[in-house]
């Protein structure tokens, strides 16, 4: 006779979802330059499932990367992502005021588009340039991952 165990179902669950966030930091880290991290945050979001989708959009306000078709909005320049980086951190700092917990989609979306932001910025630096010269593509946050 069989027994699952929902625990280890949530547990594989869960190393799946990380598995896939790491998948998609390195892809960020790797990128060559603003236009090749915005692909990957496509990408990223791309990836996402309706059922998470919908739980981002019960608290997002509107201000997150979906519409209300549940479908990723259009993110072609810098500008773009900063200020959608900016509306979610708005959201989820608005949560922390009132002492309301943010939903794990929205924290992970908030680290995900901040840390892609940062990378995006960093790259259009000479520093930048001189590094990958040096290294490649490979960053210090890639051998991290």
């Amino acid at each position: 006779m069989r027994h699952d165990n929902p625990a280890a179902s949530t547990n594989a669950g869960m190393e799946a979802e990380t598995q896939q966030i790491l998948h998609f930091l390195r892809l960020i880290a790797s990128a060559d330059g603003p236009e090749g991290v915005l692909a990957a945050v496509r990408s990223y979001l791309n990836a996402w499932t309706s059922e998470r989708i919908a739980r981002v959009r019960e608290v997002d306000g509107g201000q997150g990367p979906f519409d209300s078709d549940l479908r990723v909005v259009p993110l072609s320049t810098l500008g773009n992502l900063s200020r959608l980086r900016d509306r979610v951190r708005d959201r989820c700092f608005a949560f922390k005021q009132a002492g309301i917990q943010s939903t794990p989609e929205l924290v992970e979306l908030d680290e995900i588009l901040s840390l892609a932001t940062r990378f995006a910025e960093s790259t259009k630096t000479p520093e930048f340039k001189a590094r990958s010269a040096t290294l490649g593509k490979r960053s210090a946050l890639l051998n991290f991952l």
